[in-house]
């Protein structure tokens, strides 16, 4: 009985130093010698145990039980790859991972841009919708692009020189039945001037008495050909001096810009909104052709021609030399260029040479003289081609 005392001391030490190793396993998998062992081996006094003991029915059911709960213990132990019944959320390196699901996402970021993009085309399209209906003064202006203007007033942009007249034409009917109520005299008189460069239009006003007795008023409106050079401009210009014009055919007054004259000016901005405030005096930068520039100071003058004699005329306030620029005109704007300096013509030469002397030997007028130095100068030409082939002929034979 001692004997078998002792070995079940034995088993019981033994199972308990067995089951404290597998907990500290279970708490700490490092300490695990074998992570491939599938189950734990049973120790030979466990086995020797199970020998000795007897074989009843209930000892072998509590051993099957203690197998099973041995067994269990081993399987939740086990940290071998072979179990297929493990749950775990974790994965280790080596497992089959499965990509995250976006479906979802990228079709909600579709769906917002598409949405956006409907937006986006709905403000473009009531853009140009806006833009569409801009009206025929508006679109005079150089600052509405030509894809957008009306299209009664392209032509007008494209071709301002060869319609100019026409459009005055049409913008003194229009004036005249929105504005003055077709007031104004159909058949006034409207000139173009070249020789204006400082002002963009006048309004003559004429009162004459007839013999019967009777008083008639006449208004003439005359613009600068040179300073109206776009159709903004003669559409500005034009309203203005047909008030002008209306306060003294229609309310009897010549009051300069005085009340009658800012009264039609109102009327006028408030049949067309389009049209911009209307001033006594105009601000437009008049284009020329030529611009004398200071080398020293840089001051410079615009000319329509070649007016200045750069070797005698100095600068007024540094009275340092003028040099003459071209102004050309480009897609990008206006481009100052030196002049080409261009050397006097055989005739010209002629002319200089000969000029005093003929003058003096027959004392006849400038006329008369030109005309003798062109038929001399032409002789001389003809004599000269006629050498010319003689030359050529002989040196040919």
């Amino acid at each position: 009985m001692k004997q078998r005392d002792s070995f079940i001391n034995d088993q019981t030490s033994s199972e308990s130093e067995h089951e404290s190793l597998y907990y500290t396993a279970l708490t700490n998998p490092r300490v695990s010698t074998s992570n491939t062992q599938s189950k734990p081996s049973v120790p030979e006094v466990v086995q020797r145990i199970r020998s000795v003991c007897d074989t009843d029915s209930e000892c072998e059911g509590d051993t099957h039980k203690n197998n099973q709960m041995f067994n269990i213990r081993g399987k939740m132990l086990s940290f071998s790859d072979e179990s297929e019944d493990s749950n775990t959320s974790e994965f280790d390196p080596g497992d089959d991972v499965p990509p995250k699901p976006t479906i979802k996402k990228a079709s909600i970021k579709t769906t917002k841009q598409v949405a956006k993009l409907n937006i986006q085309r709905e403000l473009i399209s009531n853009n140009l919708k806006h833009e569409k209906n801009i009206s025929f003064l508006a679109s005079l202006s150089q600052k509405i692009p030509l894809t957008d203007v009306h299209p009664d007033a392209k032509k007008y942009r494209l071709h301002y020189k060869n319609n100019k007249e026409n459009l005055c034409n049409y913008l003194y009917k229009l004036y005249n039945e929105k504005v003055f109520d077709n007031k104004l005299p159909e058949d006034m008189s409207i000139e173009w001037n070249i020789r204006m460069r400082g002002t963009a239009g006048f309004c003559y006003n004429k009162k004459s008495v007839k013999t019967l007795g009777g008083i008639v008023k006449s208004s003439r409106i005359v613009l600068a050909t040179k300073i109206l050079d776009t159709p903004d401009r003669l559409r500005d210009t034009l309203i203005h001096e047909m008030c002008h014009a209306a306060a003294w055919l229609i309310n009897g007054i010549s009051d300069g810009h005085g009340p009658f004259w800012t009264k039609w000016a109102n009327k006028a901005m408030e049949t067309f909104p389009e049209l911009p405030p209307i001033r006594r005096c105009h601000d437009y930068k008049i284009k020329t052709k030529f611009t004398y520039k200071c080398v020293d100071c840089g001051y410079s003058i615009g000319r329509h021609s070649k007016s200045l004699d750069i070797e005698k005329k100095r600068c007024g306030l540094c009275y340092g030399k003028f040099e003459l620029l071209l102004n050309k005109t480009t897609k990008t704007g206006i481009v100052q260029m030196q002049t080409p300096k261009r050397e006097p013509s055989a005739f010209a030469l002629y002319v200089k040479k000969n000029y005093s002397s003929v003058k003096k030997e027959r004392n006849i007028k400038h006329a008369e003289v030109m005309k003798i130095l062109g038929q001399q100068f032409s002789a001389i030409k003809i004599a000269k081609k006629q050498d010319n082939l003689e030359n050529n002929s002989n040196a040919d034979s």
